[in-house]
């Protein structure tokens, strides 16, 4: 999981979070908003109560004040009247105690109406009036604990309704901050995290494949900034290990090239054909197929080089490679096998088809018009083959030897029958060849100057045994 998805899921997370929280809260606030809402709306009548009780206790005092006075009880009655009608919206308890205030002020204005008719205010008189007095003024002690509410307890309340109010609008701003942050911070994260070890990433692929590197992005980071320079470095550490690699393998191919190949004719060495001999001879000691192999003397060679030198030898050989390099398959492998010897191994060929590339070997060495005067065989360089074909046993060595055995036991049979021809080895009696005339148009003209243009001899078609086995002796003529 990338850290783009791991950022996504935490803004997601993050985001259910947020709205899980907003709803819940602003669900609060609300509640809260309008409980306060209640509360204001159910202590208005209580204001509205309390303020007609304190009118009423004024009209109270006043009457009583008046009848006290006066002795006139009509202020006291239409006060009384008035307070009646006001006890509706009291509690009975509050009721019982007005109706006690009542009593004791009538009881009180009676009394001081009574004197004042009497115009005598006798000891008993003044005494019962002072326990009127008395009761009256215990009966308003008790009203007094419950007082009207002053202008701060109503500031209060509706203080409180409006930060009810302000503290859901508030709510609501903070969550709005809050998701703000919050995309910022996903933003910076992914701005400055993200992109930057997604860069690195790349950069770590583009190392793996080998590709040209495009470096990482910057970052403001400073760990991600010695990261990146130190992959920076590990990026021109490996190019330049992968051009050494390069050049390495380079070299590596080139001297196994050279390891498997024959300085002189730029055919394959003997290493290289003993190696392809094992390989070969056990696939077909698996596959129960045929294996074949001619082996290739050049002849009278010494005398070549006592003739012409060297140099000349060793162009000789190079054009003796070439023309049975020519005759290969490209399944075949053709090798100097040791001096003027070469091999041509032949996987799945018969003694039919020994027999044609010979063929084909003497003429293209025939092409080449090399001259070779000091040559019984001819005026040109001629060559002598041995031939054999296999199908290994069960039981066989891995390493072809018996093919080699054969192949070599047939090329000595050439060169002992008079040379320029080829012995193949078979179970079989051969078939006869006949002879077939080169015409003098693929010779060709010889580069020494005491050469002379003759036609080769065509010898027919021979037999001879080779430890047992019928072997067939071809000419070149018969190629």
């Amino acid at each position: 999981m990338g850290i783009d998805r791991y950022l996504r899921l935490l803004l997601i997370g993050l985001a259910l979070f947020f709205a899980a929280s907003f709803f819940y809260y602003m669900n609060l606030a609300r509640e809260i908003s309008v409980a306060g809402t209640r509360i204001y709306g159910a202590y208005l009548p209580l204001v509205a109560g309390l303020q007609q009780q304190e009118t009423l206790r004024g009209q109270f005092w006043r009457a009583l004040e008046a009848t006290l006075r006066s002795g006139d009880a009509t202020a006291l009655n239409a006060a009384m009247a008035d307070i009646n009608a006001g006890l509706a919206t009291e509690s009975p308890p509050r009721r019982h105690l007005w109706s006690a205030a009542m009593q004791a002020g009538q009881k009180l204005a009676a009394l001081r109406r009574t004197a004042l008719t009497e115009q005598a205010e006798g000891p008993e008189r003044v005494r019962q009036m002072e326990d009127a007095l008395d009761d009256f003024l215990l009966s308003l002690g008790k009203l007094e604990p419950v007082a009207s509410p002053t202008g701060d307890m109503r500031a209060q309340l509706h203080r409180t309704a409006t930060l009810a109010h302000d503290f859901e609008n508030r709510l609501l701003v903070g969550f709005i901050l809050l998701g703000t942050g919050l995309a910022g911070l996903f933003g910076l994260l992914h701005w400055h995290l993200a992109r930057p070890l997604r860069g690195i990433m790349t950069y770590l692929n583009q190392l793996g494949t080998g590709v040209g590197s495009q470096k990482p992005p910057p970052s403001r980071i400073a760990e991600l900034r010695n990261i990146t320079a130190a992959l920076e470095n590990l990026g021109t550490y490996l190019s330049n290990a992968t051009v050494r690699s390069q050049k390495l393998a380079f070299e590596h191919d080139r001297f196994q090239k050279i390891s498997i190949t024959d300085a002189l004719t730029g055919i394959c060495n003997r290493r290289a054909f003993d190696d392809r001999l094992r390989r070969c001879w056990i696939e077909a000691r698996a596959t129960q197929t045929p294996l074949g192999l001619i082996m290739l003397d050049v002849d009278k060679f010494k005398a070549y080089n006592d003739g012409y030198g060297h140099q000349a030898g060793d162009v000789c050989l190079v054009r003796v490679a070439a023309a049975m390099a020519r005759t290969a398959r490209a399944t075949d492998l053709c090798a100097r096998y040791g001096g003027e010897e070469f091999a041509l191994l032949l996987p799945g060929a018969n003694a039919a088809t020994l027999r044609s590339v010979s063929r084909r070997v003497h003429a293209e060495v025939a092409a080449e018009g090399l001259p070779h005067p000091a040559s019984p065989c001819g005026p040109h360089v001629t060559v002598s083959m041995g031939a054999a074909s296999l199908i290994p046993g069960p039981d066989a060595p891995d390493n072809g030897a018996e093919l080699v055995r054969l192949a070599d036991a047939a090329l000595y049979q050439a060169k002992e029958q008079g040379r320029n021809g080829t012995v193949v080895h078979e179970d079989d009696p051969p078939e006869t060849v006949m002879p077939e005339p080169r015409p003098m148009s693929r010779m060709r003209r010889a580069s020494s100057p005491r050469a002379s243009m003759r036609t080769i001899r065509a010898c027919c078609p021979t037999e001879s045994a080779v430890k047992g086995k019928t072997v067939s002796m071809l000419s070149p003529a018969s190629a």
